[in-house]
């Protein structure tokens, strides 16, 4: 009875979603919104910004105010102005921090109104007046700048564009390319079905990791002298413009693929069909790089 109940349920609400859908046609509604707000404390904090099917774009200027400019949407059937309404545009401060956030009418009923609500944002901040930036969403993509500290960015269905950053990285995502451009920080990278795409970058910190699948890992990137960075992917390539005198112990596993390492000094200890284990110049970091179904270079610039 347990088990007929869990199917028949989500086929319940499908009918009731396709019958409200019906009744009417569905449209779509934007808003947009423009907010400055002065900053009441002076030290340097955490800005947080968090909304839901929508952009994400944070970026420094010279002035000493937030301006928080976007757009907000609602779509279904009904009264879209009134459902625009329901949308609030949320700015807070805690102490040395400050949160940026939508606030949506309750999910549930807006599944059985057959509504949709999103926002999306983008931030001008006073340069250097945050040393950590969390940003959340889903449905969209995610753009940061300039930044010494700590970028802690989830989203889903959206690419995240990092550039000119230096501390630590934190970023989960799915079905959407990473691409870090002047970066220098410790990262810890996951996405899915999205390449990873490194530009004029330097890895930090003694623990990095870059994960994705059905998609390439690419680009130039300065690795640390110490620790430990896994780089993995399935179905795609990875390819690494390396600098010649990084001191690295690697493993390399693959199928269907080669692996080839080019323009480096190197000592191979192992080398069979699909996997390569060996020392660049006189070891250092421990390098672990894996995919299926692509190959793996690495190459000495």
């Amino acid at each position: 009875m347990k088990h007929f109940l869990r199917v028949i349920t989500p086929v319940i609400l499908l009918v009731i979603v396709l019958g409200l859908s019906s009744c009417g046609s569905m449209s779509r509604k934007t808003e947009t919104f423009v907010l400055n707000r002065e900053i009441s404390n002076l030290s340097t904090g955490t800005l947080k910004v968090e909304t839901k099917n929508g952009k994400i774009s944070v970026q420094p200027w010279d002035n000493d105010y937030i301006k928080i400019e976007g757009e907000k949407f609602a779509q279904g059937i009904g009264d879209l102005d009134k459902e625009l309404d329901k949308i609030d545009i949320v700015y807070r401060e805690f102490g040395d921090s400050v949160s940026v956030y939508a606030e949506f009418p309750d999910s549930v009923n807006s599944f059985f109104k057959a509504m949709n609500h999103g926002a999306g944002f983008r931030l001008l901040i006073p340069k250097d007046r945050f040393n950590e930036i969390e940003t959340r969403t889903s449905n969209g993509e995610v753009d940061l700048t300039s930044l010494n500290g700590r970028a802690i960015v989830n989203t889903s269905n959206g690419k995240v564009n990092l550039s000119d950053i230096n501390g630590y990285i934190n970023v989960n995502t799915s079905n959407g390319d990473v691409s870090l451009y002047n970066i220098n920080a410790e990262m810890d990278i996951d996405t899915s079905n999205g390449k990873i795409i490194f530009s004029g970058c330097t890895a930090t910190g003694f623990k990095n990791s870059f994960v994705t699948s059905n998609s390439r890992i690419y680009g130039d990137l300065i690795l640390p002298v110490s620790g430990d960075m896994k780089m993995s992917t399935s179905n795609g390539a990875i390819d690494l413009n390396i600098p010649m005198n990084a001191q690295v112990h690697f493993r390399a596993n693959t199928s269907n693929a080669g692996i080839d390492v080019t323009g480096l000094s190197y000592i191979l200890n192992k080398s069979d069909k699909g996997y390569k284990e060996g020392r660049i110049n006189n070891g250092g970091l421990n390098l672990s790089l894996k995919t299926s179904n692509g190959k793996i270079r690495l190459t000495g610039n």
